[in-house]
C-alpha cells in the first residue's frame, strides 16, 4: 500500500524536500512570509520568484535601517551629544542654574595623563576652553557680570530647550526635568 505522505529518494517520510512539502499544504508565499515558516517553500511561486520577493524586503529594510542611523546621527549631533568627553564633563556638571568658572573649577577635577591634578590656572583655561566650545555649539548660555570683587566674571547656564533631549551619561537616567514645566509653551 502506497502512503500520500511524499518521501526522498530512499522512501524517509521524514526527509521531506521543502518544495514538495509545500505543495503537499498548498503553502502561498503570503502565508509562508506572515507564519514565518523557513522549513518548506511556497508552492504558489517559483524559487527566483520568491527569491527575489526576499532580496527586495531585505534591500527595503537595509534602507530603513540606514535611514534610522542617518537619523540618529543628526539627533545626536543636534543634541551635541558629538562632543569631546572633556566638553561633555563640562556640559553634565554645568546644571540648569548659572555658574561662574570659578564654581564649575571646584566640581571638576582634570588630571594629567601621569594622574597628578592640573595647576588651578591650567585646569580654569582648560574649562574656559570646554565653554567656548559648547557655546560655539549653541548648547549653553554665557554672559559676563561684574563679581564681589569687582572684576568681570563668566557665568554660564545650559539651554532649557535641549535637557529634555539629553541623557546623562554618567547615570544613563533622562537629563534633568522640571514636573512643573513642560516642553511647549502655553
Amino acid at each position: 500500500m502506497k502512503s500520500s505522505v511524499p518521501s526522498n529518494a530512499h522512501g524517509n517520510p521524514s526527509k521531506i524536500p521543502a518544495l514538495a512539502c509545500g505543495r503537499l499544504f498548498r503553502l502561498t508565499l503570503e502565508e509562508r512570509v506572515k507564519l514565518d515558516i523557513r522549513t518548506m517553500r511556497a508552492a504558489d511561486v517559483t524559487k527566483d520568484e520568491a527569491d527575489a520577493f526576499y532580496r527586495k524586503r531585505k534591500l527595503e529594510r537595509d534602507r530603513q535601517r540606514q535611514q534610522r542611523k542617518r537619523d540618529e546621527l543628526r539627533a545626536r549631533k543636534a543634541a551635541g551629544m558629538d562632543l569631546d568627553e572633556r566638553d561633555e564633563a563640562v556640559f553634565l556638571v554645568m546644571g540648569n542654574e548659572w555658574r561662574t568658572v570659578g564654581e564649575l573649577n571646584q566640581v571638576i577635577v582634570r588630571t594629567r595623563p601621569d594622574g597628578r591634578r592640573l595647576p588651578k590656572e591650567s585646569q580654569r583655561r582648560a574649562i574656559r576652553r570646554s565653554i567656548d566650545v559648547l557655546h560655539a555649539k549653541r548648547l549653553i548660555v554665557a554672559e559676563t557680570v561684574i563679581g564681589s570683587r569687582g572684576q568681570p566674571v563668566l557665568r554660564v547656564q545650559r539651554k532649557l530647550k535641549l535637557i529634555d533631549k539629553r541623557r546623562d551619561f554618567v547615570t544613563g537616567t533622562p537629563g534633568h526635568r522640571d514636573k512643573k514645566s513642560s516642553t511647549r509653551r502655553r
